[in-house]
C-alpha cells in the first residue's frame, strides 16, 4: 500500500484537481491522507465533496505549518511507501504504478523521484516547462552539493527507512525541509529519479515570498554538505563555495587563484576519500570552472593559465578546443570594449 500525504492550506482554487489526480491513478492500493491545516477559504468544503473510502481527512482549526503536518502524516501512514503530494499540483495517472514498480524491483532504493512539468496559471500544456533531474544515485549525490535534485511533491519513499532511522522533516530548515531530509537519507539509502514526467508542478505568487529564506536555508545545507567532504572551512573557503552556489564570481587574478585552489582541493580530497564518484565529481567541478572561465575571460585572460594548471595532461582535443574558445572569446570582448 501507498500512503499519500497531502497538506492543504487555502487551496480552494486547485485542491479539487489535485485530489482527482490521485483518485484516478492506475495503481489503486493507496490511502490519501489530507491535512487541512486551518484553511480559511473553502478548501474543507471542496475536500468533503469527494466520497471515496481511501480518503482520510485530518481537519485542524489552526495552522501549524507544512513541516508539522508532514511529520504527522509519517506517523499516521500505514503504507509500505509514502508518496508526497501538494494541494495545487497534478499527479499523472501512472505515477504511483511506475514508482511502486521500480521500488518493488529495486529494494536498495529508498527514495524515488521523477521529472516534472512546471505550470504557471493554468493546466494549459503550452505553459509547461520540463525539469529533467539526474537519474542515478551517484549523479544525484553530486548534484545535491549545489542543488536539490528531487522535486518534493513527486517523491515516493520507503516508510521503513524513516522509521528505522528516526528521520523526519526539520522545522528549522523550512522551507528547505525536504532538501535537508534528502541529505540525511543519503547516508542510509540510495536514490533514483525515473526519467519520465510524472507530475505537473504549479508555480503561483504564494511561493515567491519564501524564495529568499529558502535560499538562505538551502545554502546552509550545501555548506554543511561540502564540510562533510573537506572538514571545517576557512571563512574565505566558505565565501568561495557560496559564490559557486550562487554562480557569482570576481574576475581579479587573486580571486581566480583562490577559487582555482579551492576547486582543486575539492577534486583532490574526493579522489583520496572517494566519498563521491571521483570521475563524476571531477567532471562536475570541471564544468564549474568552465562556467567561471566563460564569465571572467573578457576581463582577465589569466583565467586561461588557471585552466591549463587544472588540466596538466593536455591530451584531449576538447581541451585544446576549449583553450582556443577562451582565447578567441577574450579577443572578441577586447575589440568590443575599444
Amino acid at each position: 500500500m501507498v500512503s499519500v500525504i497531502m497538506p492543504v492550506y487555502n487551496s480552494e482554487k486547485y485542491v479539487s484537481s489535485a485530489i482527482h489526480s490521485i483518485l484516478t491513478q492506475t495503481y489503486t492500493d493507496f490511502e490519501l491522507l489530507i491535512f487541512n491545516d486551518g484553511s480559511t477559504d473553502n478548501s474543507r468544503e471542496i475536500i468533503l465533496q469527494f466520497n471515496d473510502p481511501r480518503i482520510k481527512l485530518f481537519d485542524y482549526d489552526t495552522n501549524a505549518g507544512i513541516v508539522n503536518r508532514l511529520n504527522t502524516g509519517i506517523e499516521e501512514a500505514i503504507g509500505k511507501y509514502i508518496a508526497r503530494m501538494d494541494a495545487d499540483d497534478i499527479s499523472l495517472p501512472r505515477r504511483f504504478e511506475m514508482q511502486v514498480d521500480y521500488l518493488e524491483n529495486n529494494p536498495g532504493i529508498g527514495l524515488c523521484g521523477a521529472w516534472i512539468f512546471e505550470i504557471t496559471n493554468s493546466d494549459d500544456p503550452r505553459q509547461k516547462k520540463l525539469y529533467k533531474y539526474v537519474q542515478d544515485h551517484e549523479q544525484i549525490c553530486i548534484k545535491l552539493l549545489r542543488h536539490n535534485s528531487f522535486a518534493h511533491p513527486v517523491v515516493m519513499l520507503r516508510r521503513s527507512i524513516l522509521m528505522e532511522h528516526n528521520l523526519r522533516y526539520e522545522q528549522e530548515f523550512f522551507p528547505s525541509e525536504d532538501y535537508r531530509l534528502w541529505i540525511r537519507l543519503k547516508h542510509v539509502t540510495r536514490f533514483y529519479n525515473i526519467p519520465e514526467t510524472l507530475l505537473h508542478y504549479r508555480i503561483h505568487p504564494n511561493q515567491i515570498s519564501t524564495l529568499e529564506s529558502d535560499n538562505k536555508k538551502s545554502n546552509r545545507i550545501k555548506i554543511e554538505l561540502i564540510k562533510e567532504l573537506l572538514g571545517d572551512l576557512s571563512e574565505k573557503e566558505e565565501d568561495l563555495y557560496t559564490d559557486i552556489i550562487k554562480q557569482k564570481y570576481n574576475n581579479s587574478t587573486s580571486y581566480l587563484s583562490d577559487l582555482y585552489s579551492f576547486i582543486n582541493k575539492i577534486i583532490i580530497t574526493n579522489k583520496i576519500k572517494k566519498e563521491y564518484s571521483p570521475a563524476l565529481l571531477t567532471r562536475e567541478f570541471e564544468s564549474i570552472w568552465k562556467s567561471v572561465s566563460r564569465k571572467c575571460i573578457g576581463k582577465n585572460r589569466k583565467v586561461i593559465l588557471f585552466w591549463m594548471k587544472l588540466y596538466p595532461t593536455k591530451t584531449s582535443f576538447k581541451y585544446y578546443a576549449y583553450i582556443f574558445y577562451l582565447v578567441l572569446s577574450s579577443l572578441k570582448m577586447s575589440k568590443q570594449l575599444k
